[in-house]
C-alpha cells in the first residue's frame, strides 16, 4: 500500500509543477537591504567618520560593507530557478549565465559531499563533456531530482540519489 501511495505522490510531482524558484520577494528584499546597507556604510565612512571617532564607529561601517557585498553577491550568483520544458532543464540565475540541458544529454547525476554540499549533472554538447553543479540546499530539491530522473531516465545516479528519489 505504501508503495502505490509512493508512486501516486511522485506522478503528482511530475504532473503538478514544471519551475521550481527561490521566493521572488525574500529574493528581491535581501537584494535590497544589501545594497541599501552597502550605500549608507559608505555614506557614513565618508560623511560622520574623522581623527575624533572612536575606533568602534571606524570599522562598523567596514564591516557592514563586508556583510553586505557578501549577501549581494551570494543572492546575485546563486540558483534563482530550475524549469522543465519538454525537451530540457533550464538553470536560471540573475547575474550568471543560465544552463540549458537537453535530457537526452545527461549522463550521470552525483552527490558531491565536499566543504560545499551539491549535486554534479554530467551531459554531453556536441561531443564534448560537461558538468553543472547545483545546490543540495534549494526548495523542493527533491521533486527536482525526481523530475530529472523521470525525463532523463538513462541518467546513471549513485546510491544516495537513488534512494532519495528512486526511479519508478
Amino acid at each position: 500500500m505504501k508503495k502505490e501511495n509512493h508512486n501516486n505522490n511522485q506522478e503528482q510531482v511530475l504532473d503538478k509543477k514544471t519551475v521550481y524558484k527561490v521566493p521572488v520577494f525574500s529574493k528581491f528584499f535581501t537584494l535590497f537591504m544589501a545594497i541599501f546597507a552597502l550605500f549608507f556604510s559608505i555614506y557614513f565612512i565618508f560623511t560622520q567618520i574623522n581623527t575624533d571617532t572612536a575606533t568602534v564607529k571606524k570599522v562598523l561601517p567596514f564591516l557592514i560593507l563586508l556583510f553586505a557585498f557578501d549577501a549581494l553577491y551570494r543572492n546575485l550568483f546563486a540558483l534563482y530557478r530550475v524549469t522543465f520544458k519538454n525537451d530540457s532543464i533550464n538553470f536560471s540565475y540573475l547575474a550568471k549565465k543560465n544552463v540549458k540541458i537537453d535530457y537526452k544529454s545527461i549522463t550521470k547525476l552525483e552527490t558531491v559531499l565536499e566543504k560545499k554540499k551539491f549535486f554534479r549533472l554530467h551531459y554531453a554538447v556536441a561531443d564534448e563533456l560537461r558538468t553543472h553543479n547545483f545546490p543540495m540546499a534549494y526548495k523542493n530539491i527533491i521533486d527536482i531530482l525526481k523530475n530529472i530522473r523521470h525525463y532523463a531516465p538513462q541518467t546513471e545516479v549513485d546510491e544516495f540519489i537513488n534512494s532519495v528519489a528512486p526511479y519508478s
